[in-house]
């Protein structure tokens, strides 16, 4: 029975989540699609170093090279980065003289991206073992169907440019089989919808909702400010007299201005730079913004929910009457305007002189952030290379 490596290399935390997770319901979907018993081995691989947004496309150099220190017959990179050329999305690469790919996560959007990420996988896979096993591709079993069209661009190499690629040692021994002519980019169209999903896919790849525990301090800041507030009669005369529109305005201002105070606190904003282009850099901030907007909604809602229980308990009802315009029983619309008027007190005041519980995992939630950080790491890869290989020749030459 015929065996076949395939090999994930996973960016940290969700792509590598993701691709763990995927990776034994692969081997079965791959052959009931081309009706063959073949055994699949799929590995997954943790690595940060698969390049930077801007070098996106070197990612498929760097999986050569782990595929052929694993001995794998085929490598998939799975990055977090997005791949942006031109104005135009890339889902993602293939090389199937190399038997290499790689998938953009943040270009599969924001809902069903494990499914999506799977019809990858095996598209790719299917893909590469047609190429090598030389048969007719046109008996595809799988598609990339992710809700918009995707377009295949084929990037053809001249001889001059493929000889630009190798090394002076494979020109010298006429090796041009280590490198192919013909690369895939599979674009995602249409344009507008492709920039949404792409933002949204960032958006999910930051995974929000999972940064709540590191606003524990903010959330209990802005409760005890609020519930201290509940036992004066002001605020609950303000809940009466306000408007639904000064309530929008207030919810409003709490929530943003917690947003800007967090973005300059932490230094979250990226600022032109030479390791970033401008158009990442657009797309950094515009995600990095979104991202701490959804973690700032989903605090207030659970800091309002806990002042529900802080209302209800500190305000009677017969001296809210006596203290107030209100006449006869408080309704309940009156004790959610209450709430919502000493959350939105609360989360203003209270928390604008926070800090968050930990401030390198804010960070670490930015692509600039994560970016310059594989920028680091790559360069001591690359120096530890450089030197070893230096050090190997310089024995070499010793032993001669």
């Amino acid at each position: 029975m015929t065996e076949i490596k395939v090999g994930i290399i996973a960016a940290p935390s969700f792509p590598m989540q993701l691709s763990e997770k995927l990776s034994a319901d692969l081997p079965s979907t791959l052959n009931r699609a081309l009706e063959q018993d073949i055994t699949w081995n799929f590995q997954c691989v943790e690595n940060p170093l698969i390049g930077s947004a801007e070098d996106v496309n070197k990612s498929l150099d760097f999986a050569k090279s782990i595929q052929d220190e694993h001995q794998w017959d085929y490598a998939i990179v799975v990055t977090d980065l997005p791949i942006v050329e031109g104005k135009k999305v890339v889902v993602g690469n293939l090389d199937e003289p190399m038997g290499t790919g790689l998938v953009s996560i943040p270009a599969l959007g924001f809902i069903r991206v494990k499914q999506k990420l799977k019809q990858c996988l095996l598209y790719f896979a299917e893909t590469v073992y047609l190429y090598h096993n030389e048969q007719d591709k046109t008996k595809r079993n799988l598609n990339l169907s992710l809700f918009t069209r995707i377009k295949p661009e084929h990037t053809i190499l001249d001889e001059k440019q493929e000889n630009d690629m190798l090394t002076e040692d494979e020109q010298e021994e006429g090796d041009q089989t280590s490198h192919s002519k013909t690369t895939t980019k599979f674009i995602l169209s249409p344009l507008i919808i492709s920039w949404i999903l792409l933002l949204a896919g960032m958006i999910r790849a930051n995974q929000p909702w999972k940064e709540i525990p590191n606003f524990k301090k903010i959330i209990s800041l802005s409760f005890a400010t609020a519930t201290y507030l509940t036992i004066f009669s002001t605020p609950w005369q303000l809940s009466i007299e306000y408007s639904n529109l000064r309530f929008i305005f207030m919810t409003t201002l709490a929530i943003g201005g917690m947003v800007l105070w967090i973005m300059y606190a932490h230094s979250l904003w990226e600022y032109p730079t030479t390791m970033t282009t401008r158009t990442y850099r657009t797309v950094y901030n515009i995600t990095t913004v979104f991202t701490l907007l959804i973690i700032i909604v989903l605090s207030y809602l659970i800091l309002f929910a806990l002042l529900m229980i802080s209302v209800a308990l500190f305000v009677p009802n017969d001296l809210y009457n006596m203290s107030t315009s209100n006449e006869g029983t408080r309704t309940i619309a009156q004790f959610l305007y209450l709430t919502w008027f000493v959350t939105s007190l609360g989360f203003l005041a209270g928390a604008l002189g926070a800090s968050v519980e930990n401030e390198q995992k804010i960070r670490a939630m930015t692509y600039s952030y994560r970016q310059r950080a594989r920028y680091e790491e790559a360069k001591r890869w690359e120096a530890s290379n450089y030197y070893s290989s230096d050090d190997t020749n310089n024995q070499s030459q010793s032993h001669n």
